[in-house]
This record gives structure tokens, C-alpha cells and sequence, in this order.
């Protein structure tokens, strides 16, 4: 088929953006965080903040997103690498980075009921 504009916008992106798997959203990374579209007219849908976001990941079945930042603050609380609910835009949990993150920093289950970590430990 053809391609077909959907949405001229300017500004969609500060550094890049990238498709889900199965084409459900487009993730656009701003200094902020990250913005998802979707819908018939490819209208914003959530909102991740996140500082400096330099990587993005969905799962398999899109249900959840990774982002990582090289930009955290030295503090007890991991914020490097964090995974978002894609639906409700809820942070489900958050970890340390390696030195140099090792990126993806997760393998997921097909069905993104699990995911494994690999980690220099």
C-alpha cells in the first residue's frame, strides 16, 4: 500500500523517535522524557518524565516501556533505567545502571509477563 500522511507537526522530536513493535504507538524522546502517540490522528496519548532519556525499549507486546538516562543524580533511589506502563503512563519499577549500561538492558517474555537482566554481578 501507499503511505499516507497521517499528521505534519513540527517539533515532533528534540533527539529521535521510534515505533513500538507491533506499529501501536510512536515514542518521541524530548529533554523532558518521552511522548506517546497513537489513534486514527496519531494524538498524544502519555507522557513519561524522564530527564535526558538517551534509549528507548518497548516489550514485545507493547505493554511496557524502558527508558534510560545517563543523566541521574547520585542518590540511593535507581532512576537510571525505568519501566513504564504503557496504558496508565504508572512507573512499575526503576534500577541502576552498569557502567557502561549494557543496552537493552532487558530480554522479555514473548507474552511480557517476564523479563530477565543481565548485570556485571
Amino acid at each position: 500500500p501507499d503511505s499516507t500522511e497521517v499528521q505534519t507537526r513540527k517539533h515532533w522530536t528534540e533527539t529521535y523517535v521510534k515505533w513500538s513493535p507491533l506499529g501501536t504507538y510512536l515514542a518521541t524522546c524530548h529533554y523532558k522524557g518521552i511522548a506517546l502517540w497513537g489513534g486514527a490522528d496519531f494524538h498524544q496519548l502519555q507522557k513519561f518524565a524522564h530527564t535526558g532519556v538517551e534509549y528507548i525499549d518497548f516489550s514485545p507486546c507493547e505493554k511496557y516501556l524502558v527508558t534510560f538516562s545517563a543523566r541521574v543524580t547520585a542518590s540511593e533511589e535507581p532512576t537510571a533505567i525505568v519501566i513504564w506502563d504503557t496504558r496508565t503512563g504508572a512507573r512499575k519499577r526503576a534500577f541502576h545502571a552498569d557502567d557502561p549500561p549494557m543496552l537493552p538492558a532487558f530480554k522479555w517474555s514473548h507474552d511480557d509477563k517476564f523479563f530477565a537482566r543481565m548485570t556485571k554481578d
